[in-house]
């Protein structure tokens, strides 16, 4: 699970149900951290948005 927790109000309450539903499905979520410029990033580093999903 890609998490970033902008604008999430209830952020560990979220992450721990998305987690609990995905291991209840049969996976083994592993949780890294969704930042573009944050903690320590700098716009050299970044990768471009895509264009196309």
């Amino acid at each position: 699970m890609v998490v970033g927790s902008r604008r999430i109000a209830a952020f560990v309450p979220v992450v721990s149900a998305c987690v609990a539903g995905l291991r209840a499905l049969g996976a083994e979520p592993f949780v890294v951290p969704g930042m573009r410029s944050h903690g320590g990033a700098t716009e050299s580093c970044r990768s471009p948005r895509p264009t196309t999903w």
